[in-house]
């Protein structure tokens, strides 16, 4: 069998590594771009992603139970909003 199927914990896993390389703040120099996930699983990876997305909690940096914080300049959310409106252009659906 599959173990991404079959294995709870290898697809939390791979859930939390897909959630987390895309808001690393820029701070992986190898961080990936895109995921692939096989159509077999996919419905089921995209809802458990988007739960755990959900949950990330913005804010403060000071505090701690903020997990993400704000981007170091409006430059770069300037930057990083034109990769939306770059992914529509080409076809993506926002999650």
């Amino acid at each position: 069998q599959d173990v991404t199927v079959e294995d709870d914990d290898f697809f939390d896993k791979a859930i939390e590594g897909f959630v987390m390389f895309a808001l690393n703040q820029g701070e992986v120099c190898t961080c990936p771009s895109r995921a692939l996930v096989h159509e077999k699983i996919y419905d089921r990876f995209i809802e458990r992603a988007l739960k755990r997305v959900e949950a990330i909690v913005q804010g403060d940096p000071l505090d701690p139970a903020t997990m993400i914080g704000a981007q170091a300049s409006s430059e770069q959310l300037q930057k990083i909003l034109s990769y939306f409106d770059i992914g529509r252009q080409e076809g993506a659906e926002v999650l």
